[in-house]
């Protein structure tokens, strides 16, 4: 049911009426027991829309979320707002001492895209 309840959000992200939907996305992103849940959740926000609100949650999660699948969605998501030095910074501390060597790489390529992207 939760699962369905962020596709349908994904549906409606272009009519995000306010914070309710987002603080509620973000909730079940930090606190949901599911992996694949809090995973997609950080998932949806990519590329979705500019929240800056979502810097600390996605911090959060890059940090302290045990399951290497969230850490590297959110990773990839935190990757949009990389222009804040407090992000670019745990993106590349990331990408040195994650303890899963599929989030580090992931964490490198998205560092590299964003250096092309800059040139």
């Amino acid at each position: 049911q939760r699962q369905m309840c962020i596709r349908d959000s994904h549906a409606h992200a272009d009519h995000m009426e306010g914070d309710a939907l987002v603080k509620e996305l973000v909730r079940i992103g930090e606190h949901d027991g599911e992996e694949s849940i809090r995973a997609n959740v950080w998932q949806f926000f990519d590329g979705a829309a500019n929240l800056p609100v979502l810097i600390e949650p996605l911090l959060h999660a890059v940090n302290y979320d045990e399951s290497d699948r969230v850490r590297s969605e959110a990773a990839e998501t935190l990757a949009n707002y990389a222009d804040d030095p407090v992000v670019l910074e745990a993106l590349q501390r990331l990408a040195e001492n994650d303890s899963s060597l599929d989030v580090r790489r992931k964490v490198l390529r998205e560092l590299r895209e964003l250096d092309e992207h800059s040139k």
